[in-house]
Parts: C-alpha cells; sequence; structure tokens
C-alpha cells in the first residue's frame, strides 16, 4: 500500500470503509493485494464471524515473463457458507504450479552462496542503481515483491540470471556498513540496521529452467519492456544483448556467417529469434521490427 507505509498510509482509511460498507450487503469477499497484505489484518476488520483462506502467486511459477506476485484471500461469513472442499486453496495453486507446463519453482536463499556473473546488457545504469539503493536502504528488501532469477548449473551451483545490481546494493550495504559504522553505531542504530539485516540474509528467488542460456536474456527484456520507461532497458543495453547471442551463433555455425557481412546476419538472426520468442510471438508491442534491427547493430560492440 502506497510507499510500503501499510496501515499507517493515509490510503488504508478507504479500506477500512470498504469492509464496513461490503459486510453490510455480501457473504462473500475475495482480495487482492500485494503479498505484505496479511490475513491477520484482514481478519482484524472483518471479525469473528468471518472465515478465510489465502494463497500467493507469482505469474513466472506458470512460466509467465512477467513479476507481479499477488496475494489472494477469501473469505466467507461462516453462518452462511462453508469450505466443502478436502483441500485448502494454496495446496490447490501448488497443484497447479506443479504442473509440467511450468519452467519454474521458487525457494528462499542466502544471497552469499549465489554465483554472480555480469549481465549480457552491462552493468546497471548508476543513476538507477542508486535510486534502488537508496530504497532498499531507507525500506528493507522485499524480494517476494521481485525475486532474484537464478540458472542452475551443472555443478550444483545457482548463477544469478536477473537481480545482479539488487545483489550488489545489499552487500555492499553489509560490507561497509561492518567496515565503517560496526564500532561507531549506536544502540538505536545497531537495532535498526537489525531489522534491515533480516530482511536480506534470506531472498527469495525463482529458479527458471530455460533451455537455451540466450532465452534468459529473451525474458529479461520483455519483463523490462512491460514495464515504466524509466525501467526499460537502454538502447545500448539492448545492443549488448543481441551482440553476445550474435557471437555465439558466429561460434556455433562459422560457415553461415562467415564473410564480411556474417556477425551482422547472425545480429538480425538472433532479432528474429527474439521476435518468435515469448510476449513477442504473438504482440508487437515486445516486437523489434526491422529499422530498430539496424539501429541496434550499428550500436554493437565487435
Amino acid at each position: 500500500m502506497g510507499k510500503r507505509l501499510q496501515e499507517q498510509d493515509i490510503a488504508f482509511a478507504t479500506h477500512e470503509q470498504y469492509y464496513k460498507e461490503y459486510t453490510k450487503c455480501n457473504d462473500l469477499l475475495i482480495l487482492e493485494n500485494v503479498p505484505e497484505y496479511k490475513e491477520k489484518l484482514v481478519a482484524s476488520h472483518l471479525g469473528p464471524s468471518w472465515a478465510m483462506d489465502s494463497t500467493r502467486l507469482d505469474p513466472r511459477i506458470f512460466g509467465m515473463g512477467v513479476s507481479r506476485p499477488r496475494v489472494y484471500i477469501i473469505c466467507w461469513r461462516k453462518n452462511v457458507l462453508k469450505w466443502a472442499a478436502d483441500f485448502r486453496l494454496d495446496e490447490f495453486v501448488r497443484a497447479l504450479a506443479a504442473k509440467p507446463v511450468s519452467d519454474a519453482t521458487g525457494l528462499k536463499i542466502s544471497p552469499l552462496v549465489l554465483r554472480y556473473q555480469l549481465p549480457s546488457d552491462g552493468l546497471p545504469n548508476m543513476q538507477q542503481w542508486m535510486n534502488t539503493a537508496a530504497e532498499i536502504y531507507l525500506g528493507g528488501f522485499e524480494s517476494v515483491r521481485e525475486p532474484f532469477e537464478v540458472k542452475p548449473q551443472d555443478d550444483g551451483q545457482l548463477v544469478t540470471m536477473k537481480g545482479t545490481g539488487r545483489t550488489a546494493i545489499i552487500l555492499f550495504g553489509l560490507i561497509w556498513t561492518y567496515l565503517e559504522l560496526s564500532k561507531t553505531m549506536t544502540d538505536l542504530e545497531k537495532d535498526d540496521f537489525s531489522r534491515w539485516l533480516k530482511t536480506v540474509t534470506s531472498i527469495f528467488v525463482v529458479v527458471v529452467l530455460q533451455s537455451h542460456s540466450h532465452h534468459y536474456d529473451w525474458r529479461r527484456l520483455q519483463v523490462h519492456e512491460s514495464q515504466s520507461e524509466r525501467q526499460r532497458k537502454s538502447p545500448m543495453q539492448k545492443a549488448l544483448t543481441f551482440s553476445k547471442r550474435a557471437d555465439e551463433k558466429v561460434h556455433q555455425d562459422p560457415h553461415k556467417y562467415s564473410g564480411p557481412d556474417g556477425y551482422k546476419a547472425a545480429f538480425l538472426d538472433g532479432i528474429e529469434e527474439f521476435n518468435r520468442f515469448g510476449h513477442a510471438a504473438g504482440n508487437a508491442k515486445f516486437q523489434i521490427d526491422p529499422e530498430q534491427a539496424l539501429e541496434l547493430y550499428g550500436m554493437k560492440v565487435a
């Protein structure tokens, strides 16, 4: 709610009024909100005459290229309705997520056990990185809102595919605080730092099981394209991503991509792959047209 102020947010007054008005004439209520919206909060406003059940969903658990975790809470008046199924709502949703069509699963893990690599589109924009750092340092880190994406390796390690910038923020904050402030912090500052520390020592990650490494890059581009203008990848970042794929294609098929125009053909073929992948396959909004493709090629990093 709002700026993560929860019940202290001025907008929460509308929630309280909604509960009062809605329950006057209804026996069933279905709520959808951010994961921090707890059953305990709902119960405190509905009272003991209502029962409820809930589940938490992230579209990526079903293989969709978008990050939007949400909690769904079903509430019913106990003297009018009852839950007749022999399973809970969360058990039903987990069964759906366990089907073979799913290509992702989630778990909580320490950021210190992950292996990190430089993203194919380069380092994050410094100003965006600083803005994100300020939010994490001041408000804590809620990884369930936007989980890290990791890829399993043959040796059992998990490599970050999405979230390297946020990891750098967390690790920098931990190291700098211990080196620079640990000996001079007041008890109040230590307590505040301890509360923040609890939010970053165990993070939520999604293990995405894509068959090809460049599919991770395609998904990341499409996820960012669906977000606000400030969060979208810059043309240079896109060019870096397709340059990496062009290098892979030249290495895999040197005969096809030989000659002075071989690299250009590999670069443009990579963009065609992107246009046939995920959301781009059915939505022109995510596709890169021929003119844009040539502009990106002009920014290529050899």
